[in-house]
């Protein structure tokens, strides 16, 4: 996450949507944290009560929107330009998988990944994920009442553009670098597949604005049943606490 005072705006990182390359052309803007040994010792408490100069956001590379407000003076919480990065589900899910793939993913998510990684089929993949408490792509981004925090989604397919316009009101001239790009070949989607991401995902791409055919519209940020369901079931402590690389 990139939190900056200076430009007055907060930026949450969805997993797979050029988040690395997005927060490192943020990274100027952002502000500093206490390196000492006394802020350290602090920051290892806990999220709830911390002061927000205590904690290092970088080390919570994709922390929620709910997260930071917990942790953040409400007063420039709220006043803050909240944005984030998406993608098509379409895109997302083909990097999602090839993700969780990489021999270099972290053991605790290799154990929650198991299975599809014993498989290495997109198939299995995706009826994996409709057999679990599945949450959706939004889910760093909502309240406890299912509302979105953010203010706005821009999309990875138009970044430039849409990035240039959103910030430039905030002295922000962006450049994004390409980086952690994934090194793998897209899959040719089957229309079987292309259905089964549409049903695990639909509320997320009418929220961001895409189409079936990937087409762009405005974004849509109201709360759904998919979001009150996930709100409801995780609430304010749980979406706080929102670990994406292990959402079941």
């Amino acid at each position: 996450m990139i939190v900056s005072k200076s430009k007055n705006l907060i930026y949450c990182r969805v997993p797979k949507s050029a988040s690395t390359s997005v927060s490192a052309a943020l990274e100027p803007y952002a502000d500093p944290f206490p390196a000492t040994g006394v802020a350290r010792a602090l920051r290892k408490i806990g999220l709830g009560g911390l002061h927000h100069r205590l904690f290092n956001f970088r080390n919570h590379s994709h922390l929620s929107f709910k997260a930071a407000e917990q942790i953040l003076p409400s007063r420039f919480f709220d006043g803050a330009l909240k944005f984030t990065v998406v993608r098509h589900p379409l895109s997302w899910s083909v990097s999602y998988y090839n993700h969780v793939l990489r021999d270099n993913l972290p053991p605790q998510y290799k154990e929650v990944f198991k299975e599809v990684r014993t498989a290495q089929s997109f198939d299995y993949f995706l009826d994996w994920l409709k057999d679990k408490p599945r949450r959706p792509i939004s889910t760093q981004l909502i309240d406890e009442k299912g509302d979105y925090l953010t203010d706005h989604v821009v999309r990875c397919e138009n970044l430039m553009a849409e990035a240039s316009e959103l910030l430039q009101g905030h002295g922000i001239q962006i450049s994004v670098p390409r980086l952690n790009a994934g090194q793998y070949r897209e899959l040719e989607l089957s229309s079987s597949q292309r259905e089964k991401i549409f049903d695990l995902y639909g509320d997320d791409m009418k929220a961001f604005g895409y189409d079936e055919s990937g087409a762009l519209s405005q974004p849509h940020l109201s709360a759904t049943e998919t979001t009150r369901a996930v709100a409801a079931q995780l609430g304010a402590s749980g979406l706080a606490k929102y670990d994406c690389w292990n959402p079941f």
